[in-house]
């Protein structure tokens, strides 16, 4: 036996390896086994790592002092082999998870799934997906954008994204058919002001969704703009060069007169919606105080 093969390296070995490695070693190199179930049992007896089935949690277990001290400690989640959904509260209150990348094959991330992880910075979603629960990642406010254009995305359960204050961008593929209500309640840094995603009774998912849909087809737009005009650089003459700077002048004029417009349509919008409120009240309040004289 070489020293490779004992168990005295095997433990110290596996101090170092990654543990998607170590369930490939235990699942397909006999002389492996114990030691690296051994090393699995220890990582998740420290709390830090968390094997995931598909398998649902209920609420109760859930909002239960002991598992919300548990998963507090989890820092990495394993997804075995030929699971295709990430259950119910799955990782809820993983408050020091930071990086989760969804393997292929997974079609649905289930209600609460990553609630309150908030320190969840970077999720890497898989092409195979096509539903996210209600409240699949409220509250993770560390999450700054969301790319789900390489998607199969169809259903945005109601509350997905709520309260993820620090959400800038979200990038939704045109395959989405269902869309649940108030998907992007308090999320104030992804939507102008004249956006309303403060109250929960007045549920402007709708608008949000036509906003970041006009936001990526304008942002497009500029990419594809600067492509031409780069390439045009690269083969121009002195003369040509002089007419392709006018020519950035000239649409950067234009980008800054569009977003006066729409500047103005928007301040237009608002002002119409507060009159239109200040007659409603005007129209109520005569009733109100007959109501009160009666009374």
């Amino acid at each position: 036996m070489t020293f490779l093969e004992t168990p005295e390296f095997k433990r110290h070995f596996i101090e170092y390896v990654h543990p998607v490695i170590l369930l490939v070693l235990r699942r397909v190199c006999k002389p492996w086994q114990r030691v690296t179930e051994s090393h699995i049992k220890k990582l998740r007896e420290q709390g830090v790592l968390e094997l995931h089935q598909g398998e649902d949690t209920s609420q109760d277990v859930a909002k239960s002092g002991a598992r919300k001290e548990n998963m507090t400690r989890v820092t990495q989640v394993i997804f075995f082999q030929n699971v295709t959904r990430i259950g119910l509260n799955a990782f809820v209150w993983a408050q020091n998870l930071v990086v989760v990348d969804i393997p292929e094959g997974i079609s649905s991330i289930g209600p609460g799934a990553f609630g309150a992880c908030r320190s969840l910075t970077i999720i890497f979603f898989p092409t195979t997906l096509k539903a996210i629960g209600g409240g699949a990642f409220v509250a993770c406010y560390s999450l700054e954008n969301i790319d789900l254009l390489h998607t199969n995305l169809q259903l945005l359960g109601a509350s997905a994204f709520q309260s993820c204050k620090n959400l800038t961008s979200v990038m939704i593929p045109d395959s989405l058919q269902t869309l649940g209500k108030t998907v992007f309640l308090k999320c104030s840094k992804l939507v102008p002001s004249y956006i309303d995603v403060s109250n929960e009774n007045n549920d402007t998912t709708s608008e949000v969704l036509k906003y970041l849909y006009e936001k990526m087809k304008s942002d497009h737009m500029a990419k594809d703009i600067k492509k031409i005009i780069v390439a045009l650089k690269s083969s121009a003459t002195a003369d040509q060069t002089t007419k392709i700077a006018s020519l950035e002048a000239e649409l950067k004029i234009a980008r800054l007169e569009l977003r006066a417009e729409k500047a103005e349509k928007q301040n237009a919008e608002l002002r119409a919606s507060k009159e239109i409120a200040s007659l409603k009240q005007q129209l109520t309040s005569p009733t109100d105080s007959k109501k009160r004289k009666h009374n």
